[in-house]
């Protein structure tokens, strides 16, 4: 009988403890932070998809609103205009052009760096073996980038200028067309657009990315930008969306593999089918293994670009470009993740 009614005693405790239980509101999800961010569709798209995909952003606090943009000059214009908080993946020119304007455009960070240009001609062209050999013919480049900077800058190690060509001024992504069409020569262009070239027996290179920027010693780093509001008001969101920035670096040097297959589906919903084995090749080549600006990244942005652009007129003079960079995020990322540079190695 005693039994009985113990037993009878924790049934009742039990349903008292359930509607105790069921009476306490539930805590409330966390607040989630928005941030907009655009994004070049370069291979510093990487960073991006592996933050999302990973849960990165989610991790520390952001409910970010990534949208990819097809122009670099769009990176600066969404700042200024308001439609983003962060940038990334701009080249260089991008910072100069915004100093040289006095905009209110901060550096803080690298999506990715090196230089992912190649020199093409035609298939037909069975001839062509050197840059000399294009001497007088027509070169298409898309003119106001910082491909077409570095490019410029390497002419003068091999004792020849822009005007020893006649440069055809085109987007990067015509310059296919134009090659298959015979209205060009040769062209510059970056990954994965000189891809797309040799993939589709359009032409073949005879130029490498080192062989163009090894000369001139271009780490040709893809910047991550945003507002010097955005750093005075939101330093906490910068910091904390630093984190997650380089949580995505890390895990894309441990899993490359995995990242070319995220690169690869953000390539073909921008309508770019590529085979998975060339996305892991131009990933290869590329460098992740950074966050902080270097004196490097800038000496390459002062002569390789800064300088160009002055010759021909784009810039009045040379900006300070020290003055445009904040690595203070960057650098409270790795002490917090304790992570130094090269990352995920």
């Amino acid at each position: 009988m005693a039994q009985k009614v113990h037993k009878s005693c924790l049934m009742m405790a039990s349903v008292c403890l359930l509607f105790v239980l069921m009476a306490v509101p539930a805590a409330p999800a966390p607040t989630l932070t928005p941030l907009r961010l655009s994004y070049g569709d370069n291979l510093g798209a990487t960073v991006v998809v592996a933050a999302i995909e990973n849960g990165f952003f989610t991790k520390y606090g952001l409910a970010v609103n990534a949208f990819p943009q097809p122009r670099a000059q769009l990176a600066v214009e969404s700042l200024i205009g308001g439609s983003s908080d962060i940038a990334s993946g701009a080249p260089g020119n991008r910072l100069i052009f915004a100093a040289a304007d006095n905009l209110p455009i901060v550096a803080i960070g690298l999506a990715v760096s090196g230089y992912e240009a190649r020199m093409v001609v035609p298939v037909k062209d069975t001839t062509t073996k050197t840059i000399r050999d294009l001497v007088g013919k027509r070169v298409a480049i898309q003119v106001g980038s910082a491909t077409y900077g570095v490019w410029a800058s390497f002419l003068k190690t091999q004792g020849l200028s822009l005007n020893d060509f006649k440069i055809v001024n085109l987007d990067v992504e015509l310059i296919p067309a134009a090659l298959q069409r015979g209205e060009a020569d040769a062209g510059v262009l970056w990954a994965p657009f000189w891809n797309l070239v040799v993939a589709r027996g359009i032409g073949r290179v005879i130029l490498t990315s080192q062989e163009i920027a090894g000369p001139v010693k271009s780490t040709y780093a893809r910047l991550v930008l945003t507002s010097r509001n955005m750093v005075t008001r939101n330093p906490d969101v910068l910091r904390r969306f630093m984190m997650a920035w380089v949580e995505s670096l890390v895990w894309i040097n441990k899993h490359p593999d995995e990242a070319a297959r995220m690169l690869n589906d953000f390539y073909f919903n921008q309508g770019i089918k590529l085979d998975l084995n060339v996305i892991k090749e131009m990933l290869a080549e590329q460098r992740f293994d950074r966050v902080m600006v270097s004196q490097a990244d800038v000496d390459d942005i002062m002569k390789n670009i800064a300088t160009v652009y002055k010759e021909v007129g784009r810039i009045k003079e040379i900006p300070d470009v020290w003055k445009y960079i904040d690595n203070s995020f960057a650098r409270y990322a790795l002490n917090q993740l304790r992570v130094r540079e090269p990352l995920g190695k």
